[in-house]
């Protein structure tokens, strides 16, 4: 399913070309807006490509398989850097044709509509084509990567639920059915609310930045620069995630000044 859904959209690249308008760029403005519009922009470009805020299901996968752990290691980190490669040109290829297809005042209205781009092409490009694209990416999208993150927040609540409990009650005392059914509840209604609501989810992306910053950056460069074991991996890729961490702490400050 991802690879159909990583085709389609390439394909949805190619198919903008013919929409392609070097109008739809706007003359480049000053530089400190453009550069603090790029620093907001930073948590989007990130979790679309680099999936930061979760664990790489290929790492759990190479680890139970191999009795190694630096052959483990070696080839997650292959498959990995070949996967990001793909997702990397594939997304910026698509972002590229979307930008040249789409005006800026149309991308603008879309935005205070919070509205996706899928709903963009499917409104500023009638045609089958967009319609059809659309629904695909969109019920692949729930398969996937909806009931991968559910299930994982639905863990989280969970074991939080039950440390909350265990500190009033024993844990024979706890009746575990029911708490997960309670969950299950809690996370469709926290769903539901979500759409009911139309909440934005671009600033929830961008409020959420800092943990991304601290959990998926900083964190882990301090743990490289703490470790004795962990000294190999300091130098200029480590200052690098350094800093991408300090741009995304302060991401949502500059976003709502």
């Amino acid at each position: 399913m991802a690879v159909t859904v990583l085709s389609l959209v390439a394909v949805m690249g190619i198919l903008l070309m013919a929409r392609w308008d070097m109008n739809n760029i706007p003359a480049m403005g000053a530089f400190i807006p453009m550069l603090k519009d790029a620093i907001i922009t930073l948590p989007f470009t990130l979790t679309s490509i680099l999936f930061i805020q979760s664990l790489s299901p290929m790492v759990i996968s190479y680890r139970s398989k191999e009795k190694s752990i630096e052959v483990a290691r070696y080839k997650a980190s292959r498959a990995m850097k070949i996967a990001f490669s793909i997702l990397f040109v594939i997304v910026f290829f698509f972002a590229v044709s979307f930008t040249l297809a789409i005006s800026q005042e149309q991308a603008v209205d879309a935005m205070n509509r919070n509205v996706s781009a899928l709903a963009i092409i499917a409104a500023y490009f009638p045609g089958s084509w967009a319609t059809v694209t659309g629904i695909v990416i969109n019920i692949f999208a729930v398969v996937t990567s909806f009931f991968g993150v559910f299930l994982a927040f639905r863990e989280a609540c969970k074991g939080l639920a039950m440390n909350l409990l265990q500190r009033k009650y024993k844990e024979e005392e706890i009746n575990k059915d029911l708490v997960e059914k309670g969950v299950i509840a809690f996370i469709i209604m926290l769903a539901w609310s979500a759409i009911a609501l139309n909440a934005p989810i671009l600033s929830f992306t961008s409020i959420c930045s800092p943990i991304f910053g601290l959990v998926g950056c900083l964190i882990p460069a301090y743990l490289v620069h703490k470790m004795p074991h962990l000294h190999k991996y300091k130098g200029m890729s480590t200052n690098l995630i350094i800093g991408t961490g300090i741009l995304l702490c302060i991401s949502p400050i500059l976003a709502f000044l």
